[in-house]
């Protein structure tokens, strides 16, 4: 058996032992609407094949070598299974008896090319009529491209065997011309967002070709998506939480609230740090408060908090000072200006006017009386009821001075 030589790949008669009837896949052909391109797709596979022969019968079969004529059938019904394969159902079946691709290739021609007037006519009519309807500059462009294209493979100029520099320089003016109405349908079809950018083109003195103003717009585009996305900013968060976390889970911390850190770590824990304004303090825990007040209306169902009422110029349920006690303090503000220092008399007539002053906002009325958390960091009260998980103390050893001058022992804590 002799050798294959370059020579016998380039005849069209030789088949590959890859080839195989699913060896071209294309779109299928499905009607008229889209045979022009179905057909320039088949063209050029073929021709890269060396079998577009076949189907414009320029390939004929041998009638006196039996070889050649088996192996010209063999390549014949190649190329009509190349065909078939991708053709829709329906347009299969109509040409499933022809016995030659030419027949084949020629019935289709038949049946779906169009005539070039009305071919024309829709391309031109498509060209200008396309708009970019909010889509992206690059499904818009290509879509005006192919139809730019099917129209100049129609419009075809006849081929000039001499060129001179005048049929030259016309030649480059068509051209021209060509290019300047294909921009012009372009920046028409673009959206009204784009309406400033059309305009820079427009005014330039050398008109930009259609496919450099497609990459301006669509770098203006993709800078447009860019600056109305509010994801940057929330993706660096999410991993800065992720990578402080070890996973998607947030960490809250049990004594503040707060986030990013855990109870172990949190400063009403262990401190405020140096500089902090805080430093050296102990606070209340955030939330602490409000705790409180559940627990109180847990143990005492029929008290519910009520606002103290309004003063102009503070919270709308700061506490309402009754006319008296205006008088009282405008009486007592006076002798607090003569007398900075503090003396053990004026300390007296404070401790009067001022025990049992009421500084939060909200108060619980029962039959007990007035319940105020005054904001301070001890409290005291005559009312053992009024105490959560009081704790006996014995052989404390201060006492509670009261405002009339009595005394009282610490029972319990």
């Amino acid at each position: 058996m002799s050798k294959l030589t370059f020579a016998d790949m380039q005849n069209p008669l030789f088949l590959h032992p890859s080839d195989g009837s699913s060896s071209i896949q294309i779109e299928k052909l499905h009607g008229p609407e889209d045979y022009r391109s179905w057909r320039r797709q088949m063209e050029i596979i073929l021709t890269s094949k060396r079998k577009l022969g076949f189907a414009t019968a320029t390939v004929t079969r041998s009638t006196e070598d039996a070889t050649l004529g088996d192996q010209w059938d063999s390549c014949n019904n190649m190329v009509i299974a190349w065909i078939h394969t991708n053709l829709s159902p329906s347009i299969k079946k109509s040409v499933l008896f022809f016995t030659t691709a030419r027949e084949v290739w020629k019935h289709l021609e038949t049946r779906f090319a169009l005539s070039n007037g009305s071919r024309k006519y829709k391309l031109n009519k498509d060209s200008y009529g396309l708009k970019q309807n909010s889509t992206s500059v690059y499904d818009y462009f290509p879509t005006l491209n192919v139809i730019w294209e099917e129209m100049d493979s129609m419009n075809m100029l006849p081929i000039i065997t001499t060129v001179s520099d005048e049929v030259k320089r016309n030649l480059e003016e068509v051209e021209k011309r060509k290019g300047e109405s294909k921009l012009f349908q372009f920046l028409n079809g673009l959206d009204e967002v784009y309406v400033p950018m059309r305009s820079q083109l427009l005014m330039m003195n050398l008109l930009p070709s259609v496919e450099t103003a497609s990459s301006v717009i669509q770098q203006e585009e993709l800078q447009r998506q860019l600056l109305s996305n509010p994801r940057h900013d929330m993706e660096m968060s999410a991993m800065f939480s992720r990578g402080q976390t070890g996973g998607d889970r947030v960490v809250v911390c049990k004594e503040c609230g707060g986030k990013v850190h855990l109870s172990d770590k949190c400063w009403y824990v262990v401190g405020f740090p140096n500089g902090h304004p805080n430093h050296g303090r102990i606070l209340m825990k955030p939330g602490s408060m409000n705790q409180s007040w559940s627990i109180w209306n847990k143990n005492n169902p029929g008290n519910k908090p009520k606002p103290a009422g309004n003063v102009a110029g503070s919270a709308s349920n700061a506490v309402v000072f009754s006319p008296q006690q205006l008088e009282q303090l405008m009486q007592l503000l006076p002798s607090l200006s003569k007398q900075p220092s503090k003396a053990s008399k004026t300390d007296d007539k404070l401790d009067s006017h001022f025990s049992g002053m009421m500084s939060y906002h909200n108060a619980l009325n029962n039959d007990l009386g007035w319940i105020i958390d005054s904001g301070a960091s001890d409290h005291m009260t005559p009312h053992f009821q009024k105490l959560i998980m009081p704790t006996l103390v014995t052989n404390l050893t201060p006492n509670i001075k009261l405002p009339t001058g009595d005394t009282v022992a610490i029972t319990h804590m």
